[in-house]
């Protein structure tokens, strides 16, 4: 029979509940955030962000967009404050999170565990590597078969020097750097041979042909197109900036040829990062997110939070895990979807997706 791994043991998949596909629970993005800041530019800001987080900054950090230069923003590791996050969501009917810390950016999965007993909330595990600036040493110099066995090892026996099981792969580029694709396709190949979901992650920075090539590296590996998910893809739903748009309508629309060129392969999408941009950007999301249901997509969609900063937390002034809760779901009614699609990309496609 079918299970989910979660970081208590194998769950029946019909436990799965309500789910956010893309969420960090214990993470830390250090590294990765070392390699974006400028620090002539973080020397002229108008707050210090080397300090803990203060009400008084969120103004800067959120809208004027310095949330990236504070190094305390990227630490999730405050586990007494993750776990009342999670209570949170489990109180608005939330029931499981995939979380998508891999070595380099998790925190203590000894601790996720206890976070996830203590909120009621079912935590499915990551294995699998993020970007390659956040790779360990020991990573860099892996060829095919050590990235398989690595990844065998954390789905079969437990991750690091625990027997508390990963149940998912997550695979990352920032600009397709070779390592990076080396590591994809011994993803893929583990996924076939596991049957288990991957997760890959591109962001904004991915250049067009880089994101092509690595979706057709990891098909031509030979996974199941129905076991890969592709996140951020709201990234590619908006070219522009917005003054532009509203002086000019006519300038810009939707673009979703992107989206519609993965799921028409078969592959599954994940639209996320809900909070994370104050201003319309939730509003693109929404947008991309209702024209693809409604033009028949809803098989192949599923949507998470992506919560990745402490100025996303509830506790930081964010939505928190309750954002697609109690922000994207209504709004999803107010525009005429479904309660039967609203099951199929927070229930049903999660069932699907994790079980093995």
């Amino acid at each position: 029979m079918p299970e989910i791994m979660s970081v208590q043991g194998p769950i029946d998949p019909k436990q799965l509940g309500f789910t956010s596909m893309h969420d960090h629970v214990l993470s830390i993005l250090g590294p990765f955030f070392q390699s974006v800041i400028n620090n002539e530019e973080k020397e002229s800001l108008p707050i210090n962000v080397d300090h803990n987080i203060e009400l008084e900054d969120l103004f800067y950090l959120n809208h004027l967009g310095m949330r990236t230069y504070s190094a305390s923003n990227w630490d999730l590791t405050d586990a007494q404050c993750m776990q009342q996050e999670l209570s949170f969501f489990r109180q608005r009917g939330g029931v499981s999170i995939l979380e998508t810390s891999a070595p380099g950016i998790r925190g203590d999965i000894r601790d996720t565990k206890r976070i996830a007993a203590a909120a009621g909330v079912n935590i499915i595990a990551s294995t699998g590597l993020y970007v390659g600036v956040s790779w360990r040493d020991a990573f860099e110099d892996c060829d095919n078969e050590a990235f398989k066995d690595y990844l065998r090892k954390e789905i079969e026996i437990g991750i690091d020097d625990t027997d508390i099981r990963a149940g998912h792969i997550k695979a990352a580029i920032r600009h397709g750097e070779d390592n990076e694709m080396k590591f994809f396709k011994a993803s893929a190949e583990i996924s076939k041979e596991k049957n288990i979901l991957l997760t890959a992650h591109t962001s904004r920075g991915t250049a067009p042909e880089k994101r092509r090539e690595m979706l057709h590296l990891l098909l031509d590996a030979g996974i199941d197109p129905g076991k890969l998910l592709l996140c951020h893809v709201h990234f590619t739903f908006w070219d522009g900036d917005f003054v532009s748009f509203f002086k000019d309508p006519n300038s810009k629309c939707l673009q979703l040829d992107w989206a519609r060129e993965i799921m028409d392969l078969g592959v599954n999408i994940s639209i996320d990062c809900f909070g994370e941009q104050p201003g319309p950007w939730d509003n693109v999301r929404l947008a991309g997110l209702i024209t693809l249901l409604e033009e028949g997509y809803a098989k192949q969609i599923v949507i998470g939070n992506d919560v990745f900063m402490k100025t996303m937390t509830r506790s930081g002034g964010g939505f928190g895990y309750c954002g697609i809760i109690d922000y994207v779901i209504p709004e999803l009614r107010k525009y005429g979807i479904s309660q039967e699609m609203i099951d199929q990309i927070t229930i049903t496609n999660p069932q699907r997706l994790l079980s093995y």
